[in-house]
């Protein structure tokens, strides 16, 4: 059994924001190598759904072969995100009711998840979706997973009250499985959850000691970490979904990423790396700062990570994180919900085919 990167951007030079440019036996032959699994992100710019459906069309067919094993899905980062964050601002856009049915269509070819934000505003436009519990509801139908991120920094509260809303109803329907983008990044924070720059770490050691020694319960969390992310918790807690985690240490610091495993269990966690070998996206030019290991857009907005699968597994183990944790996180997990994604898209095709 390989580890499963949940995240990924890519392998090699491959620019995820070009699916007609994307070759999919190149990246295969480069995670063999690696000894690893992915699902590759995708960022879906307006115009380009078409190549997307032709590359999906490759995938499924390749798959049918036997090929492409170690690429175990597809994603799409978007494009109806609240906050942009590292996304290139041309894949966050808000597709038509026919486009979200051509996208949920792609579910049994491959595509495992979307990226979505509960709190965008999707405004009255009788061409668009009602809700983005609507569009949740139609991906899931196909066996698509939303996967909740990108949130809004203004009305946690809100967010946190729409998240609740989503998880509920769906749980309620008999539709899931779900999940999130990468937890603490892109969502409004209590508290300090990484040291990037070198200025910042001359801090780190007060400040974490501090953090470590908070109590992170079920009474304490909406008050000490915030509405979003604690309305995430509790969801895990129910077993409406798992929880995307990095391990870069630089995404979110590693202690901090211990302590929240130890507080949401390791059994809701899955392993990904939102790294960019290439150093492209969307057509941009990332860089690197000489402080951390991510990369950035030229604004300096964070884009991505660049550590590998064996880096992070590395990391968590220097941590101090148990290795049953490390093995459920990384390899057990994904698996797992891989098979209860295929399961129930299986189901529902043949509730289909009987109807």
């Amino acid at each position: 059994m390989t580890p499963i990167d949940f995240h990924c951007h890519g392998v090699g030079d491959a620019d995820l924001s070009k699916p007609n440019e994307v070759d999919l036996q190149h990246i295969d032959s480069l995670l063999k190598v690696e000894d690893i699994a992915v699902v590759l992100v995708f960022s879906l710019s307006v115009g380009e759904l078409e190549n997307f459906e032709g590359l999906m069309q490759l995938y499924e067919v390749a798959r049918e072969r036997g090929e492409l094993r170690n690429i175990v899905g597809i994603a799409l980062e978007g494009p109806i995100l609240s906050l942009v964050g590292g996304t290139p601002e041309k894949g966050c856009w808000s597709p038509e009711i026919g486009k979200w049915h051509r996208i949920a269509a792609l579910g049994p070819k491959g595509l495992v998840y979307c990226v979505l934000s509960p709190d965008y505003e999707l405004g009255d436009d009788p061409d668009h979706p009602e809700s983005t519990l609507w569009i949740a509801r139609t991906l899931l139908k196909q066996g698509v997973m939303p996967a909740l991120g990108h949130f809004r920094k203004d009305n946690p509260e809100a967010s946190a009250k729409l998240i609740n809303e989503m998880c509920e109803t769906l749980a309620s329907e008999g539709l899931g499985p779900i999940i999130t983008d990468h937890m603490f990044n892109d969502m409004p924070l209590n508290f300090k959850h990484t040291w990037r720059t070198r200025e910042e770490r001359e801090e780190r050691a007060t400040q974490i000691a501090e953090i470590l020694a908070q109590n992170w319960s079920e009474t304490t969390i909406d008050d000490v970490i915030g509405p979003v992310p604690a309305a995430i918790i509790r969801q895990a807690w129910k077993g409406n979904l798992k929880v995307c985690l990095n391990f870069d240490g630089d995404h979110v610091d590693i202690n901090v990423c211990r302590k929240f495993v130890d507080l949401i269990s390791a059994d809701n966690l899955l392993l990904m790396t939102d790294r960019i070998p290439g150093k492209r996206l969307g057509g941009r030019k990332l860089v690197s700062h000489a402080d951390n290991t991510l990369l950035y857009q030229d604004q300096g907005i964070v884009a991505g990570g660049s550590q590998s699968v064996v880096a992070q597994l590395g990391n968590m183990m220097r941590s101090g994180m148990a290795s049953n944790n490390i093995y459920k996180i990384a390899f057990a997990n994904p698996y797992d919900l891989l098979r209860t994604l295929s399961t129930s898209r299986s189901k529902r095709e043949e509730v289909e085919v009987t109807a």
